[in-house]
């Protein structure tokens, strides 16, 4: 017996998802995709109003088998906010093939610019148990023009400091035996 849906619609504010999907006892996939999506349209879900903003477009997908997954995500946002605080433009894509995981994602707005990428190598067997101790992670990090009068409020912390920071790291190994590399300036430093 297979089930299989095609077509499908979800619509949330102006929002509309497009999805489909099938699923045997051997096979299971979906995809769901949105060219107009309007974060605001989800801040109903939230106890306070006016807690996301941002408008773009998504793409989730997945296909497993009993030897096989496949999963993928890409994300393009433009005018992210959350409460007051403006991110600007954020891409992510996420996707899965067999039992590694590649990243590459990016934050661009006024008070930073932040890219991560890399994978990492999940277990052959049994992928999730004991998942910390038995991947390989292989990341990269790179952040630039981080305001810190601005972004410290945001966070919580009220210390006096203020300036911009760059900085990059990257993470390689399993753990607890990773390789660990960073490296930070402050420009403009004032405390």
């Amino acid at each position: 017996v297979a089930l299989k849906a095609r077509g499908g619609q979800v619509t949330v504010g102006g929002t509309t998802i497009d999805f489909a999907g099938s699923a045997s006892r051997t096979q299971q996939s979906a995809t769901l995709r949105t060219q107009r999506l309007d974060l605001a349209d989800f801040n109903d879900y939230f106890d306070e109003a006016d807690v996301l903003a941002g408008t773009g477009s998504a793409v989730l997908a997945f296909d497993a088998a009993p030897r096989r997954l496949n999963t993928s995500a890409d994300v393009t946002l433009q005018g992210v906010r959350y409460r007051r605080f403006e991110l600007g433009s954020v891409d992510a894509r996420v996707g899965t093939i067999g039992t590694t995981v590649r990243i590459a994602s990016s934050v661009h707005g006024p008070n930073a610019r932040i890219n991560v990428a890399g994978s990492v190598d999940l277990p052959a067997t049994k992928p999730l148990s004991d998942i910390v101790r038995r991947s390989y992670v292989d990341l990269q990090t790179q952040i630039a023009g981080v305001n810190l009068g601005t972004v410290l409020p945001v966070a919580g912390l009220s210390a006096p400091v203020f300036g911009t920071v760059d900085a990059t790291a990257t993470v390689h190994g399993r753990y607890p035996a990773l390789s660990l590399s960073a490296h930070a300036a402050l420009t403009n430093g004032v405390a």
